[in-house]
């Protein structure tokens, strides 16, 4: 996003939880480019999912998994049919050690992880790179 838009766009559209068209949009054209170039549906990680409403636009292009660390947000995610659990981000690779995934969004979230190399770590071991 760039300053343009931060100042463009009313308080309310801000306080809808991170859930702007633009965002949606850029993430919705980059999982269309990876089925495509797969030629499959995609297996999809979706990292501080909060209540499954971005996972399940992401849903379209294949299975999703969510971790988030609030326990309501994972039950109203499981209500909306997404594969979510309760989970720290620095504990995915033990959450789904049996899960390797294509894709691994973790939008608005890094800014709020002080160990950024480890994260990024851990988000490398749940990537199938075959």
């Amino acid at each position: 996003m760039d300053r343009n838009y931060y100042n463009s766009v009313s308080d309310l559209d801000l306080q809808r939880g991170g859930y702007y068209p633009q965002k949606i949009e850029f993430f919705e054209k980059n999982l269309k480019n990876l089925k495509n170039r797969f030629q499959r549906d995609l297996r999809i990680l979706d990292i501080a999912c909060n209540d499954g409403y971005l996972a399940q636009i992401y849903s379209k292009y294949g299975s999703v998994s969510g971790v988030d660390l609030n326990e309501e947000a994972v039950k109203k995610a499981k209500e909306s049919g997404i594969d979510a659990v309760v989970g720290d981000v620095f504990e995915i690779d033990t959450i789904f050690s049996e899960k390797k995934f294509d894709v691994v969004i973790a939008g608005d979230i890094i800014e709020h992880v002080f160990d950024t190399d480890l994260f990024l770590k851990k988000i490398y071991s749940v990537l199938d790179t075959n």
